[in-house]
């Protein structure tokens, strides 16, 4: 199978979900590097219908650092209708409309800004799975109509001398108005999860070992899911 390029005018694309309409929104790097520029595109003609940018407020890193710090991916809404931006490295998620545009931050549990860990000789930010002192926050998410199901890591990277011990990950469960109703904690760290809120499962992707996928039957997922 071949597929087209879609002729996007962004700088480095790096994140996209599909809309509930078919159209994608891009996330690319902002020119100015304050933030993210967001494209809602469509896939058939590849033309940009609407566009706006994602200021993240950060004042303590620069530019490439800046983006570097909140790395992250998108989570929709089933409908299209809202769009979750959760950062690996900040306990941040935004709430976007299709436009890619801020309606509201969601009441984060474990709020914190990115921890960098600065490089020995060019004391630059680094966020390398291996570099100390650098703390994961929210690993993947699902959204349902009506809520939004968020894996938190929640580890703190410690130093070869000094190791941290690992803990068990967790899921936040937010409405779409961003109020946090729900957190299971898992039994064991997982890096991927997807939700059947028909028969009340969680199923997650472990970590370590063979990868193996774990199934959860959580009480009242339903309700809370729908």
């Amino acid at each position: 199978m071949f597929g087209r390029s879609l002729a996007i005018p962004t700088l480095s694309p790096r994140s996209a979900v599909v809309l509930g309409s078919g159209t994608i929104l891009v996330a690319a790097l902002d020119s100015a590097q304050r933030g993210f520029r967001f494209h809602a595109v469509n896939p058939l003609s590849g033309a940009i219908l609407r566009r706006d940018t994602l200021v993240l407020g950060e004042e303590r890193l620069r530019g490439g650092d800046r983006l570097s710090a909140y790395r992250h991916e998108l989570c929709a809404r089933p409908g299209g209708e809202e769009v979750a931006a959760y950062f690996f490295h900040a306990g941040r998620i935004d709430i976007l409309d299709t436009n890619g545009t801020l309606i509201r931050q969601v009441d984060a549990p474990f709020a914190f800004r990115p921890i960098p860990e600065p490089n020995p000789l060019t004391r630059a930010p680094s966020f390398k799975n291996g570099s100390s002192h650098v703390r994961f926050a929210y690993l993947d998410c699902t959204g349902t109509q009506g809520h939004l199901w968020v894996l938190f890591s929640g580890r703190l990277v410690g130093t070869r001398a000094h190791p941290i011990p690992e803990s068990p990950s967790a899921i936040h469960v937010f409405d779409w108005e961003g109020k946090l109703l729900r957190i299971f904690v898992l039994d064991h760290r997982a890096h991927s999860i997807a939700i059947d809120p028909i028969h009340n499962l969680l199923y997650s992707l472990a970590e370590g070992g063979e990868g193996a996928v774990r199934v959860t039957r959580i009480p009242g997922l339903a309700e809370a899911a729908e």
